[in-house]
């Protein structure tokens, strides 16, 4: 049996996320999609035998069938107990993606393939069954008005304090750079067709996580050795004015593909302010999955940003991705507590708005 879901390649594209977005963790019982469920009530880790195959493409296969042949949610709890089992918490938001795609082409809207599933490992679930449902549309028909009536009749989910619409758009624009094969500005403009600045930011993040991860390491390590890849600002100014932020959100997580964490503070502080804040809370999100939500790690790693409005800033970073994969604020709150307390109030604060208002 295998313990470990994901190979060291993907593992190595996966810190380029998204996933964001690539967008995770021990202790999984704190997790809303194992709370109260039996432990002999989910399946357990999965046989790979075929060692020529690439291992994550096996286990991607492996929750595929298990979402077809039984239903997303037993998938769901599969995944997030071979994660726990394994202790290998990097690989669990592509595999949800894919969960997310099967449960799309088995319900009748995204509404009720949402219902279906949960928003464990950085709504990952969510974000494929926006995916599968897009892989249905000619991107020539990504009119405004189909883009806005994507997400349009989605609540906040029951079971997360991670808006349902929010995940909607971010999926939609993993599944718009997707559908414009690799083309981003194409993809960007898409998200910027959306009547919401909120959604279309969300949108935007997507892509732009699609882009910096790719579908392949290969392209990932292209553009980690491009020009721009150690230039957030060159980067980030050829994004639509409103999905500026963003792109400042998702970009130092590819700076730390490629540079000491050092570097990459300074890289967002010779930002403009206001842009440099944004890269510097995207720090502290993507520091999270690195670190394996290590909490004494993730605290030495924001107190060696160079003033305390940057530790502040990275360390509600950190606690807004710890909202995103748990689904609540209980872990987040607990990190920021450990900071002193003028940063551990401005990170409560941050905190506790971001679970409320549904946008990690």
């Amino acid at each position: 049996m295998h313990s470990e879901p994901v190979t060291n390649t993907l593992r190595a594209i996966l810190f380029g996320i998204g996933f964001l977005f690539a967008v995770a963790c021990a202790p999984f019982a704190a997790a809303g999609v194992t709370r109260g469920i039996a432990e002999a009530d989910m399946r357990t880790a999965y046989d790979c035998p075929d060692l020529t195959r690439d291992e994550s493409a096996c286990a991607l296969a492996h929750y595929e069938q298990l979402a077809r042949d039984v239903d997303a949610r037993t998938a769901m709890h599969a995944l997030a107990n071979d994660a726990r089992v394994s202790g290998d918490i990097l690989g669990c938001h592509p595999m949800a993606h894919a969960i997310g795609r099967v449960a799309a082409s088995r319900y009748a809207s995204a509404g009720e393939a949402f219902a279906a599933g949960d928003p464990y490992c950085w709504s990952g679930y969510y974000h494929g069954v926006i995916e599968g449902t897009m892989r249905g549309i000619k991107k020539e028909a990504f009119t405004k008005e189909l883009l806005d009536d994507i997400c349009a009749d989605l609540a906040f989910s029951a079971r997360s304090g991670v808006g349902a619409v929010a995940s909607c758009a971010h999926g939609l624009g993993h599944a718009l750079r997707y559908a414009y094969t690799g083309d981003l500005p194409s993809a960007l403009d898409a998200c910027d067709r959306l009547s919401s600045d909120h959604q279309a930011r969300n949108c935007a993040t997507g892509a732009y996580m699609e882009e910096l991860t790719g579908r392949n390491s290969a392209n990932t390590e292209h553009f980690s050795k491009s020009s721009a890849a150690r230039n957030p600002d060159r980067f980030c100014n050829n994004a639509p004015e409103r999905l500026r932020e963003s792109c400042f959100t998702i970009f130092p997580d590819l700076l730390l593909m490629t540079m000491p964490l050092a570097e990459v503070f300074a890289s967002c502080d010779i930002l403009a302010p206001a842009d440099a804040s944004i890269c510097t809370r995207g720090i502290g999100k993507n520091l999270t999955m690195r670190n394996g939500y290590d909490d004494a790690a993730n605290l030495a790693a924001c107190m060696s940003a160079f003033t305390d409005t940057r530790r502040a800033e990275c360390a509600e970073g950190v606690a807004r991705d710890m909202i995103g994969f748990f689904g609540d604020a209980d872990r987040a709150l607990k990190y920021c507590s450990m900071f002193n307390p003028a940063i551990a109030e401005r990170c409560v604060a941050d905190a506790s708005y971001v679970a409320g208002a549904g946008t990690p």
